[in-house]
């Protein structure tokens, strides 16, 4: 197990419409794809905010490389420095998809020369060479979001946010894009959070999945542990699977039980025995 980047800790927020974000525990590693899949509505755009600290949440703790971000005498806009973000609607400037790229850079007063090499790895991968020049308003969706992805790479940050970044995007350029992020994310190496209500995005992209439902943790772990052995019938049909049986566990003995389903012979020492996955 490697060294955890972020820790999230019994954070709680409230809202006036009454919705409750209550999430008891999420942790990433450093350099690895935290997915966070859930329905329209669950909270998971919430988790982004937080962390961000674009919202303040009622009560709880978020540790971010070694420091709780929610203490008092933590200045928030130095922690955000070591964080980007990109969201569904890709938020660019009126100018050229250069300057939008170099925009954070020149904020923080480092030189393109610092990034050459990245900037130029970005630039070829997310396939931006000939669109350089252009104004954002004159590209289409996809090629809007790919300038915003190379605008929050190039500052390297420590957590990459990313809250449903295809989700306006037509769906043959969403598959495209989608393993580009997955290309560049493994190249480079990033911590990166993925917000998403698509499955297979989660299947493709992650190293863990965290599946949340009207503010809660449902599952949170390995994605192969998620998509084999789904600890609820909520996660279990989230994920795709088409068949639940509905039975009771009757014995198990070296990772293997004996169920009893509804119209067996409940009981039966003849009911087969069946791997527990």
């Amino acid at each position: 197990m490697g060294k955890e980047i972020l820790e999230i800790k019994n954070l709680e927020k409230k809202y006036t419409d009454g919705f409750r974000l209550k999430i008891d525990y999420l942790s990433l590693e450093e350099n690895k794809i935290l997915v966070v899949i859930g329905p329209n509505g669950s909270g998971k755009s919430t988790i982004i905010r937080l962390i961000n600290l674009l919202e303040e949440p009622d009560s709880g703790i978020i540790i971010f490389n070694g420091i709780n971000i929610l203490g008092e005498k933590v200045n928030r806009t130095s922690i955000r420095k070591f964080m980007s973000v990109v969201f569904q609607e890709p938020l660019l400037f009126s100018t050229s998809v250069y300057n939008n790229i170099l925009m954070g850079l020149n904020i923080r007063k480092i030189k393109l020369q610092q990034r050459k090499e990245i900037f130029n790895f970005l630039v070829k991968k997310l396939r931006l060479e000939k669109l350089l020049a252009r104004n954002p308003r004159s590209l289409s969706g996809g090629e809007q979001q790919r300038a915003a992805l190379a605008r929050a790479l190039i500052l390297e940050p420590k957590l990459l946010l990313l809250d449903e970044p295809l989700a306006n995007i037509d769906p043959i350029l969403r598959e495209e894009l989608r393993m580009d992020i997955f290309d560049i994310l493994r190249s480079i190496g990033r911590s990166t959070i993925y917000v998403t209500h698509d499955r297979n995005e989660a299947m493709i992209i992650a190293d863990d999945i965290a599946v949340i439902n009207e503010g809660r943790v449902e599952q949170f772990g390995k994605k192969d542990e998620i998509f084999r052995k789904p600890s609820s019938e909520f996660v279990a049909k989230f994920v795709g699977v088409e068949t639940l049986i509905e039975g009771i566990i009757l014995e198990c003995r070296d990772n293997v039980c004996r169920v009893t389903v509804k119209g067996g012979n409940k009981g039966d020492n003849k009911n087969p025995f069946y791997e527990n996955s």
